[in-house]
């Protein structure tokens, strides 16, 4: 009897021990997975928050998976309009192809190209100038997601035609 209590007891002591270690591990898991939510929150606010920078998200057929508050004030367009459809799809681009063969060569040459001016419809029928830059990022399930950012650079535009036109004028008084 003795042998088999001890037997017993020493089993008892190892799945506490067990017990133990599967609830640190647990422990330790929901720790990183909290850490994984927070950077993918801080990620997600970065991208959609940033006031000034449209950020878009396109896979390798064009088609957009991301499309952010930016994107949306600068286009015209809703995320809910934009997701699953391609810049000619939208007609934001007066030339979608230039921005698609942008994508196309990163893909191409495996590293970020840009930045480049290109001129974009604006909401207003009006057109602007953007400046933009294209790279790709990892994704499990593709072999990446291609992305591009852009920032309206129209009024700069505006203001370095309106100076080269008063120095012309000022060039022509001398």
């Amino acid at each position: 009897g003795d042998y088999s209590t001890a037997s017993l007891n020493s089993h008892i002591l190892e799945f506490q021990q067990l017990a133990d270690n599967l609830g640190t591990m647990a422990s330790a898991i929901e720790r990183r997975e909290q850490s994984l939510r927070l950077k993918e929150q801080q990620l997600r606010n970065t991208l959609e928050l940033t006031p000034n920078v449209a950020v878009q998200w396109f896979d390798d057929d064009g088609h957009i998976l991301f499309w952010n508050s930016a994107s949306e004030a600068l286009f015209g367009h809703s995320p809910q309009q934009a997701l699953g459809k391609t810049p000619a799809e939208l007609d934001y681009l007066p030339d979608p192809q230039f921005m698609i063969d942008r994508l196309l060569e990163v893909t191409r040459l495996d590293m970020a190209v840009g930045p480049w001016e290109s001129p974009f419809n604006m909401p207003d029928g009006t057109v602007g100038m953007l400046v933009s830059t294209a790279f790709a990022i990892p994704d499990g399930e593709r072999r990446h997601i291609l992305v591009a950012m852009q920032v309206d650079i129209t009024r700069q535009k505006q203001a370095e035609e309106s100076i080269c036109r008063l120095n012309a004028e000022l060039e022509d008084r001398v």
